[in-house]
C-alpha cells in the first residue's frame, strides 16, 4: 500500500470526497489558517494556533482542534444569548437549556446554541416571534446552515 503523500490523487473531503487529480500545491496550512486565527477571539485562537504545532505530538493537536471547535460553540452561544437578554422578546423553549448553563457539558452549548440560532432567525414561527432588530441575525443564520450542512453528509 502506498503512502498518501505519494500519490497522485487529493482528497476534497475527509468522509465521501471525491478524488481529484492533484494539480498544485494545497496551500499551507499554517499560512491559511493563521491569517483566520487573527481574527478569532482568543478562547478559539489560541487551541486552533497549538494544534498547529507541529512540535506537539498528535493526539495533543488533535485535542486541541476539538477544543477550538467547542469554544467556538461557546462563543457563538454567549453572543447569541446576548441578543436574547437584549431583546424584548422571550421564549419558553429556551428554559430548560438556560437551566443547563449551571453545570453544562458539549450536548448543553449545542442545544442552547442551536435554540437561540432557531429562535433568532425566527424559526419558531408565530408562537415565539423573533426579536425585532437582533445584532447576531447573520451568526445565528450562519449557525444553522452550518448545521443544515454537516446534517446533508
Amino acid at each position: 500500500m502506498e503512502d498518501a503523500e505519494e500519490n497522485d490523487f487529493l482528497c476534497t473531503r475527509k468522509c465521501n470526497g471525491r478524488l481529484i487529480l492533484k494539480e498544485t500545491e494545497p496551500i499551507p496550512a499554517g499560512d491559511l489558517a493563521e491569517d483566520l486565527i487573527d481574527q478569532l477571539p482568543f478562547p478559539a485562537a489560541y487551541p486552533w494556533h497549538m494544534s498547529l504545532n507541529t512540535d506537539l505530538d498528535p493526539v495533543k493537536r488533535v485535542n486541541n482542534m476539538i477544543f477550538t471547535a467547542y469554544q467556538a460553540m461557546r462563543i457563538t452561544g454567549l453572543l447569541l444569548l446576548s441578543d436574547y437578554l437584549e431583546s424584548d422578546k422571550s421564549c419558553l423553549k429556551l428554559g430548560k437549556p438556560l437551566n443547563k448553563m449551571r453545570m453544562p457539558h458539549w450536548a448543553d452549548w449545542k442545544t442552547l446554541t442551536d435554540t437561540l440560532a432557531k429562535f433568532i432567525t425566527g424559526g419558531m414561527k408565530p408562537k415565539y416571534p423573533p426579536p425585532d432588530d437582533p445584532v447576531f441575525r447573520k451568526l445565528a443564520e450562519d449557525w444553522r446552515a452550518m448545521g443544515k450542512a454537516w446534517a446533508k453528509e
